[in-house]
């Protein structure tokens, strides 16, 4: 994505010369950003679905990348304070106000692995390997 937009002419005569070139080079550009972008979002919305699990479970945080699991764990401390000033202080019996780890184990919706997230192969292509260039 850099590369292609260091490509891009500079100055305006070369940039009119080659503007269709240009054009298609630039919705190029433009498009793989809107992919990554949207994938980035679909990630975090992910994070934010299934983050009781992500939470409970090492095996889900392993699979999650450093800039993740920050996002990850603001994002739990931020909704449990959110809980905490919303309802949780409010409540009368002191022992409904926090969960052991075993409850809240019990309470986590673990997410289906048997679904696509952007896409779905027809069939099994074993490892594939892509080519950064």
């Amino acid at each position: 994505l850099e590369e292609m937009k260091k490509n891009l002419p500079e100055n305006e005569e070369e940039r009119t010369r080659k503007s269709l070139f240009v054009k298609f080079q630039q919705m190029e550009v433009d498009r793989l950003s809107y992919s990554l972008r949207s994938y980035f979002r679909t990630r975090l919305l992910k994070i934010e679905q299934q983050i009781s699990s992500i939470k409970v479970d090492e095996e889900y945080r392993e699979r999650l990348s450093d800039k993740e699991k920050e996002y990850a764990d603001r994002y739990w401390n931020l909704l449990e304070k959110h809980f905490n000033d919303s309802f949780l202080q409010n409540l009368s019996n002191p022992r409904l106000r926090s969960l052991t780890d075993e409850q809240q184990e019990n309470l986590v919706v673990r997410p289906n692995f048997n679904r696509y997230v952007i896409i779905r192969a027809k069939e099994a292509l074993g490892l594939v390997e892509v080519d950064v260039e």
